[in-house]
């Protein structure tokens, strides 16, 4: 899909290597966008990208930059802006999607499952949007989205930790968009239901099913359909948008 908005945009995009982040960052390289992307440690799978991006999309190659690194690692934080500085001093478009899961039962949930994922999906989310400010005074229409998700919304049996990773995270979204709005930064958020990625792979079918019924449109959804709303947000189409988070959900308990 084409847009109008993104040629010579300046993206940074955490936890960009699969999935949701991947689909994004495609598109934003297809419309001629420079992309940033951050991935914490799986090469693998940024390898595969980059094959893809030289096979498929080889005349945007010098458009795209890898930097692996912990998203709640402030220094790292630093070095990652550091270099978007160097290279264009500005940034058009943050989008915090860097987040992981440590599934358990309440009783059984270690200290460790706990506090890994408040550290990636709040701590990381809150480094970025704190760090990004003074580039993207000096973007252009500057965005930033922040993905979160259902379980932010709803709570999920056995993810107390990222359910309230991702409620923080909506609760984030609103107070950097009341803060922000002064820069002319938008700030908004995405909250999809569940979708078919790495994330969801390995879930088991019967889960699967059970979550699916719950959803009126009876599946799942899709990076790609994820990725259509968050270009919207990223896009000048949204610019009456501030604060708000859209559930991409299929219409879960409704």
């Amino acid at each position: 899909m084409e847009y109008e908005d993104f040629f010579q945009k300046v993206v940074l995009i955490t936890g960009g290597t699969k999935g949701i982040g991947k689909e994004t960052a495609k598109t934003f390289l297809l419309n001629e966008a420079k992309v940033f992307i951050v991935y914490s440690k799986d090469e693998e799978a940024k390898n595969l990208f980059l094959d893809e991006i030289k096979s498929k999309f080889s005349k945007f190659i010098n458009n795209v930059f890898f930097y692996k690194g912990d998203v709640s690692d402030v220094n790292f934080a630093k070095f990652v802006f550091d270099e978007i500085n160097k290279k264009f001093k500005k940034l058009d478009i943050l989008i915090n999607n860097a987040g992981i899961n440590r599934d358990n039962l309440l009783l059984e949930m270690k200290l460790d499952e706990w506090k890994k994922v408040l550290d990636v999906n709040i701590k990381g989310t809150y480094i970025f949007t704190m760090l990004a400010k003074d580039l993207l005074i000096k973007g252009q229409d500057p965005k930033i989205i922040n993905i979160s998700s259902i379980s932010g919304v709803y709570g999920k049996a056995g993810q107390v930790n990222y359910s309230v990773s991702k409620g923080a995270i909506i609760g984030m979204t609103r107070y950097f968009a009341n803060k922000y709005i002064k820069h002319f930064i938008h700030v908004n958020s995405v909250a999809p239901g569940l979708t078919k990625t790495e994330f969801s792979k390995d879930l088991d079918k019967a889960k699967v099913g059970e979550i699916i019924n719950f959803v009126s449109m009876k599946k799942l959804g899709t990076a790609s359909e994820i990725k259509d709303v968050i270009m919207f947000l990223a896009s000048n189409k949204s610019n009456y948008i501030n604060g708000k988070t859209i559930l991409v959900d299929g219409g879960f308990l409704i």
